[in-house]
């Protein structure tokens, strides 16, 4: 099978800053998976082109097609492996990479600074939002004591969420206006 035919991989490695213990707490790891979900059924909207309206819920149907699914934690450090999409549905094959493509590209504009190119991957104002604040919220904050790196299939690292991730998002999630008005 090649890699076309498979659903897309990737891992969270999150790695503790200050234990070599390869642990985490249950509330990192639950809050990662949550937001990272969210970012997925978010694309996957976009690509089946729905509109996300301000109180709006993802149909059930794109939940389902763009769930992440977890895998056994790899040894010696605290790396969760996931698969894009339902393992054996066939027909979500192509919008389950298209997701992961759309994924990977997004976090790592974000890791990079990118503005313009998070602008032309989330053309929707309102999905962009939404998929940039779940980002957000799956980064670690200043105080945190654990990084996060996005890992692809063959082990190399496509994004790292961080500190300097969230500056970046808070930045581009406000307009440059009401950050000045602030300001003032």
């Amino acid at each position: 099978m090649t890699e076309a035919q498979r659903h897309p991989k990737f891992t969270f490695h999150i790695e503790d800053l200050e234990s070599p213990r390869h642990a985490i707490p249950a509330s990192v790891l639950v809050n990662i998976l949550q937001r990272a979900q969210h970012a997925f059924e978010l694309i996957g909207a976009q690509i089946e082109g729905h509109e996300i309206k301000a109180r709006a819920r993802i149909p059930a149907a794109i939940s389902e097609r763009f769930q992440l699914v977890c895998e056994v934690p790899e040894p010696r450090s605290y790396a969760l492996p996931v698969t894009v999409g339902e393992t054996n549905d066939l027909f979500g094959l192509e919008q389950a990479h298209r997701a992961f493509d759309t994924f990977q590209a997004v976090t790592r504009a974000i890791s990079g600074g990118d503005r313009s190119g998070i602008l032309s991957l989330l053309p929707s104002v309102s999905i962009r939002r939404r998929i940039l604040e779940s980002i957000r919220n799956m980064a670690p904050n200043a105080e945190a004591r654990w990084k996060l790196e996005l890992l692809d299939e063959s082990d190399k690292a496509f994004a790292a969420l961080d500190s300097n991730s969230i500056r970046f998002l808070d930045e581009t999630l406000v307009p440059a206006e009401q950050r000045e008005a602030v300001q003032e």
